[in-house]
């Protein structure tokens, strides 16, 4: 019995600990590198979302944790970030400030800082990848003219799937500031602790089921 137990203990060590994520940090486009992630440029020219940038190309959702620190500009700039997701995911802001790689600029209020005025707003989408260049919403668009620093961090959460998580800007080209700043994490919702208990409840009964063939 002590051994059978063990069995099941092991297994909850063993699958608790590979549960926590890795993260895979990335800067898009004018936004000065933020420490400990990589530089992106645009995907290409392609319409969005069919143009999106792929997160699979850099890590897996559920074995790695995305944080995107970008900047939107104006009406023509978008960004869109497209993914697989094998379980329920969250898209979130990130609160607590940054350090861009020069060591000069700490920022301690992050998530969503507004850049230029009352004209400018940034649009978030979660669309769906349904194949054959058809996409559908499952999640905004929402926009956002003033500072999100706090509060609730959750924007968007989803199950299963292909998505493309998209950016838009608008406002005028030619009014000399950004729409602004946004750091969010795309993340798989960890399964409970009661969900890794049957887990290595069932590896315990099949290690017992062997035993007792033996």
């Amino acid at each position: 019995m002590i051994k059978h137990l063990s069995v099941a203990a092991f297994c909850v060590v063993a699958l608790a600990s590979g549960a926590s994520a890795a993260t895979v940090g990335i800067t898009e486009g004018t936004r000065d590198t933020v420490d400990g992630t990589s530089k992106i440029a645009g995907p290409d020219s392609s319409p969005l979302p069919g143009g999106a940038y792929d997160l699979d190309a850099l890590g897996s959702l559920g074995t790695d944790d995305f944080e995107i620190y970008g900047r939107i500009v104006d009406s023509i700039d978008n960004f869109a970030f497209g993914f697989t997701a094998t379980s329920t995911f969250n898209i979130s802001w990130i609160f607590g400030g940054y350090t861009t790689n020069n060591g000069a600029n700490l920022v301690t209020d992050s998530g969503f800082v507004k850049e230029g005025g009352a004209d400018k707003t940034a649009t978030f989408s979660l669309l769906k990848d349904l194949g054959g260049g058809t996409f559908s919403a499952v999640g905004g668009p929402i926009d956002y003219e003033t500072n999100v620093t706090s509060g609730t961090a959750l924007i968007f959460s989803a199950g299963p799937g292909d998505y493309v998580f998209q950016i838009d800007g608008s406002g005028p080209n030619a009014s000399g500031s950004g729409v602004g700043l946004y750091d969010v994490r795309v993340s798989a919702v960890p399964l409970p602790a009661a969900g890794w208990l049957l887990i290595a409840g069932v590896g315990g009964l099949a290690a017992m089921r062997r035993t007792k063939k033996k």
